[in-house]
């Protein structure tokens, strides 16, 4: 009797040894998986801002900004100029010598460095 008490003594501590690493286990899976669960929510949210700076970048309508004319592509209505943009930014001015080519080549360099740079420093993602 008291050796099967012993040996019944034996089965539960190591049934309860086997319970407790199982445990350990499952909270060792729990941990990684929520882990990983905290990096695709943050995936997410990045490119949720991504998506929504894409948005503003192209306009309300969707169509790319022409940035010579300062207009959307296909829908022909004014868009937000790069120099526009931050009240801050000085406009290129080009001297009166200046060829018309190379003041308007300069010009649109200018405003595509403004929208570049704008989504730049909105955009931490790509800095």
């Amino acid at each position: 009797t008291v050796e099967e008490l012993q040996m019944q003594l034996r089965r539960m501590t190591d049934a309860a040894l086997r319970k407790q690493s199982q445990l350990e286990l499952l909270r060792g899976e729990n941990r990684a998986l929520q882990h990983q669960l905290d990096g695709e929510r943050q995936r997410s949210r990045d490119a949720q801002i991504m998506a929504a700076s894409a948005t503003r970048a192209l306009g309300s309508s969707g169509f790319p900004l022409d940035i010579e004319r300062g207009s959307l592509g296909a829908a022909g209505r004014r868009a937000v100029r790069g120099s526009d943009m931050d009240a801050s930014i000085i406009k290129f001015r080009p001297t009166v010598r200046t060829p018309a080519w190379l003041a308007t080549m300069l010009r649109t360099i200018d405003r595509l460095t403004v929208v570049l740079f704008s989504f730049l420093r909105s955009e931490p993602a790509f800095r």
